[in-house]
């Protein structure tokens, strides 16, 4: 069964992640996704959710959430 967070999904049938295409290809997702597979908990979410696949998709979303507030105000202050 498909798990959601957000705009995030994880099919544990595929092991496939799916979210916003742009944010996926951007760095900030490289990172977040390094750290998180070097062990790292960036939002401290793998200590409190209930499973490694809710935790990782908390992670991702609040990443996502920084990510999408710096590309809007970047947007609408014509950077």
């Amino acid at each position: 069964m498909t798990k959601t967070v957000g705009r995030f999904a994880y099919d544990p049938e595929t092991g496939t992640l799916t979210g916003p295409m742009a944010y996926m290809q951007s760095d900030d997702y490289r990172r977040v996704m390094a750290q998180i597979k070097a062990g790292a908990d960036p939002c401290g979410a793998f200590r409190y959710s209930p499973d490694p696949i809710t935790a990782l998709l908390v992670t991702v979303q609040t990443d996502y959430a920084g990510w999408h507030g710096r590309e809007t105000f970047n947007r609408m202050r014509g950077a």
